[in-house]
């Protein structure tokens, strides 16, 4: 069985379907997981040297955002290697490129990895999976790079199209993003749901609202994309609902009507958060 090279994003930060699938996969082979090396280039303020400097620190962002333990499988070591973000030109890229490979060979032979595959879920991994010894590449492609908040898209669809000329396999999460690629190279792998974890008895979170309302729950990141003049609206005209919000805050400030909105933050127990719910994502 072929072992795996992936590189996605902070493993255990935010739920995502890459680490569903390769939890699953890594059951029956080793996985060396890559952290994520980045979409964009840091801007100069906190937020971005903060997280520039945890990166060269060997921290990743499952240390910021999830508060209980993150579980992986025993087969699955994960790493966090320096590099410089979303490169542009042509040769930042190649000087990142190789400084990712110098970085990752000794991994590589450490784990004495069988014949790898290498699985990207992120396009700034294109030019370092051209130079791991030609192997197998599948590009996992869950998002539409060309609108998805807090990515340098010109610089980010350049590095797709180099991927998507390289990789053996294209697996999209979705028909828009399937037409898009080659055919001949190309599935479609829809989002799933974890029936086990979702169809298991549980709790409800210790600090969601309990005023005997009924609630409604939305997971996933805040982000640019939703429309919160419409979210408010609704909150403001249900004045007899929570509203519970749970996922990473992308936004430099609160979006939300302040007295009538609760946050959860802790992702890895997510059933936990919409057992409750009337009204679900």
């Amino acid at each position: 069985m072929r072992d795996l090279i992936v590189f996605g994003e902070d493993f255990g930060a935010l739920p995502s379907s890459t680490q569903h699938l390769v939890k699953r996969l890594a059951k029956k082979r080793q996985v060396l997981w890559i952290n994520s090396i980045g979409l964009r280039k840091p801007n100069f303020n906190l937020k971005d040297a903060k997280r520039a400097l945890d990166k060269l620190l060997g921290k990743g962002k499952s240390q910021t955002f999830a508060r209980g333990e993150v579980i992986k499988p025993a087969s699955m070591t994960v790493a966090t290697i320096k590099t410089f973000p979303a490169p542009k030109s042509h040769w930042a890229r190649t000087l990142t490129a190789k400084a990712m490979l110098r970085q990752l060979r000794p991994m590589i032979e450490k784990l004495n990895l069988h014949d790898p595959i290498v699985w990207t879920s992120l396009p700034t991994a294109a030019d370092v999976c051209r130079l791991l010894d030609k192997r197998s590449t599948v590009y996992y492609c869950g998002d539409d790079f060309g609108s998805l908040a807090g990515v340098d898209h010109e610089t980010v669809l350049e590095h797709e199209k180099s991927l998507v000329e390289h990789a053996s396999l294209v697996i999209t999460a979705s028909d828009k993003l399937y037409g898009k690629f080659p055919l001949d190279k190309t599935c479609l792998l829809t989002h799933g749901v974890d029936s086990v974890q979702f169809s298991s008895p549980t709790q409800p979170a210790s600090d969601l609202p309990n005023r005997g309302r009924p609630t409604a729950g939305f997971y996933g990141s805040l982000s640019d994309w939703l429309d919160y003049d419409l979210i408010n609206q609704t909150i403001a005209a249900m004045p007899d609902w929570d509203f519970v919000f749970i996922g990473q805050c992308e936004l430099a400030k609160h979006p939300f009507i302040e007295q009538t909105t609760s946050f959860a933050l802790d992702q890895n127990h997510i059933t936990s958060y919409l057992v409750t719910a009337n009204i679900g994502p």
